[in-house]
């Protein structure tokens, strides 16, 4: 079955000239262990930043220095994101839908300097079909075959994080959290046997593989002036274990999740008006050293820009409107080509209720539009965040 797991993700980037439905939210999720997944905010999206760096503090699942200052109450954060899109290849096009909680966090004050976190994110998206028709020669008839490609589950992450500020100045953070998941696979293969004598039973193969493994963050963040912060994380991930369940025969698979490393800043131009960039690089060549039939990948890249600017008061508070521009390169790319993805972002925040500056009760919303790409694909995509966050006692 390891080997039926491997065909299987070859065949899915080869079967690219089938189609994929509405459940997929990109045709580069059936390469590779997936499409990378970001457990970002609203807030954090509309200004096309990577979670690090920001001058607010929010729970952002894997990079722990944003939660740094979360101490005026207990906080709970919700985020939901509809993605959809199309896609396009050299024999077929198609949409692409899909909807998913890409974070949810709830963070505790400990006295005034130090809170705790507890947040589940999805890392990797392997959700995805893909369809293919043939022809095969069957006692010397040729025969009409369809063959269907499903992929179901994904891997998601559970940590728990500390952030404590040291002086006015300087503050660290760390987290600790372990890979969950689960992924069901299969292969059929029916035959359109009108012409033939004897009809021919569907051919199925498959299985569900159970993911763990351990992740570990750290952090600082440091304000050098009032009007600057500068902040920089690193991310150590062991192995993730690929387990077959009682119903899959076979062993199972291993794969080196990457290190990573982010970088961010923002800056406070004027009141009511700040700028943020923030960097990312991972690296995922043992990754694909891990497949049977190894996938050429290394180093990636993920930088953005934004703006945040402060239009006034509605409703309970302040009124910030964000814009920004990022891009990154995705691990897995199609048929052996590297893929990335562009996106420009605008968003909001309506304030319900705020303390001092700080939002306590608030609703953000970010939109994003771009492209992926890859040799022998290109999509378009539209994504829609929406993030909730209340803080009370």
């Amino acid at each position: 079955m390891r080997r039926v797991f491997a065909t299987l993700l070859t065949l899915a980037a080869l079967g690219a000239h089938g189609s994929v439905p509405a459940a997929a939210q990109s045709l580069l999720a059936s390469s590779g262990l997936g499409l990378p997944l970001e457990g970002l905010d609203a807030r954090a999206r509309g200004m096309a930043s990577l979670g690090t760096g920001l001058l607010l503090p929010s729970i952002f699942p894997g990079e722990p220095t944003g939660s740094l200052d979360l101490v005026l109450a207990p906080t709970v954060q919700f985020t939901l994101q509809p993605t959809w899109g199309t896609y396009r290849t050299a024999e077929a096009s198609g949409d692409l839908q899909g909807n998913r909680v890409p974070a949810l966090g709830v963070s505790f004050p400990v006295g005034l300097r130090t809170a705790l976190t507890l947040s589940v994110a999805g890392v990797l998206d392997q959700r995805w079909r893909v369809t293919r028709e043939g022809v095969e020669s069957v006692g010397g008839t040729l025969v009409r075959t369809t063959d269907q490609f499903n992929s179901d589950g994904g891997v998601s992450a559970v940590r728990l994080g500390y952030a404590r500020r040291l002086s006015p100045r300087f503050g660290i953070a760390t987290s600790f959290g372990l890979y969950l998941g689960s992924v069901r696979r299969s292969f059929q293969r029916t035959f359109d046997t009108t012409g033939v004598a004897d009809p021919i039973a569907p051919f199925q193969s498959g299985g569900q593989w159970r993911y763990s493994g351990p992740t570990l963050s750290a952090g600082a963040v440091w304000d050098p002036l009032d009007e600057l912060r500068v902040a920089g994380s690193l991310t150590w991930s062991g192995t993730l274990d690929a387990d077959p369940t009682d119903a899959t025969e076979g062993p199972g698979s291993s794969f080196d999740m990457p290190f990573e490393v982010r970088l961010g800043a923002s800056a406070l131009l004027a009141t009511g008006l700040s700028l943020q960039a923030s960097f990312h690089t991972a690296d995922w060549s043992g990754t694909g050293d891990d497949f049977e039939q190894p996938i050429d990948t290394g180093w990636t890249y993920a930088f953005g820009v934004g703006v945040e600017y402060q239009l006034g008061n509605v409703w309970g508070g302040a009124f910030p409107v964000r814009f920004g521009w990022r891009r990154r390169d995705l691990p897995f790319g199609f048929e052996g080509g590297d893929a990335s993805e562009r996106l420009l972002a605008a968003g909001f925040t309506l304030t319900m209720v705020q303390a001092a500056s700080f939002p306590v009760a608030a609703f953000d919303l970010a939109f994003e539009t771009g492209s992926r790409s890859a040799p022998g694909v290109s999509e378009s995509v539209r994504r829609l965040t929406l993030s909730l966050r209340v803080a009370g006692r």
